[in-house]
């Protein structure tokens, strides 16, 4: 639609402002062949190759595709933009907090199996086949007695534990359930870390396919604003004068 309008333009100043006369005693022209060389002129000057290479390459974008494209991997539409420096920041950003997860992640396990271990050596449970709300228990009761006696007085039939059973444990000091307990709060706590990273990188590719529909926005607006313009030329002609061209860019 914008060529058709400039070229529109361009044929209605041909057709609207008239050719300087020729001077006296001078045989003019076919006025056929004056035509031809405005018209040629006029493509030469303001023809579709030419508009088409003025319009910057990211316009070939729509906004959907670059929005996703960051939503999916941050920087990867900022690099369809040429957005050098915002595309670099994203995906240093992205690394940086899926490294920061591996960390978090990688510790807390390591401290599930110090602690898990530490129990097994101190208070004669197994190191595997419990859920985490045992783990927890055990932290918080020196004995499996002590438990029973807990639930007993909270009239909780259901939560009593078999003294000889698989979930029995004794600790052999207070200071190493207090040790073990420790390390069991530090380890749920790194893995809390990783969740709230993990919701960071959320934000980064939400941050990013906003940031690149921004800048896809901003980048047709500043186009737009450069093409607004009025180009007002005089193009030669065959004859001796020249036709006065006037192109509204929009």
């Amino acid at each position: 639609m914008k060529i058709f309008m400039q070229i529109l333009l361009c044929l209605l100043a041909a057709g609207l402002l008239p050719a300087s006369s020729a001077p006296a005693g001078e045989k003019n022209t076919p006025s056929g062949a004056g035509q031809e060389s405005v018209h040629a002129a006029h493509s030469a000057l303001f023809g579709p190759s030419e508009f088409l290479a003025r319009l910057p390459r990211e316009q070939q974008e729509n906004d959907a595709g670059v929005f996703f494209k960051s939503l999916l991997l941050p920087g990867w539409g900022q690099h369809s933009l040429q957005a050098s420096r915002a595309k670099r920041n994203f995906i240093i950003s992205e690394l940086a907090l899926w490294g920061t997860v591996a960390a978090f992640l990688r510790y807390s396990t390591w401290l599930e199996q110090e602690y898990k271990a530490f129990a097994a050596m101190h208070a004669g449970v197994r190191t595997d086949g419990y859920d985490d709300q045992f783990w927890v228990d055990i932290g918080n009761y020196d004995s499996v007695e002590q438990w029973n006696d807990a639930a007993l007085s909270d009239r909780d039939i259901d939560a009593l534990r078999d003294p000889d059973g698989d979930e029995a444990w004794r600790w052999d000091s207070v200071s190493n359930r207090l040790t073990f307990d420790n390390t069991r709060i530090a380890s749920d706590r790194a893995f809390e870390r990783a969740q709230f990273t993990i919701a960071a990188i959320i934000g980064n590719h939400i941050i990013s396919g906003l940031h690149a529909l921004w800048l896809k926005r901003k980048q047709r607006r500043d186009a737009a604003a450069q093409q607004a313009r009025v180009d007002i030329r005089l193009l030669p002609t065959r004859q001796r004068g020249s036709r006065l061209s006037l192109v509204v860019h929009f």
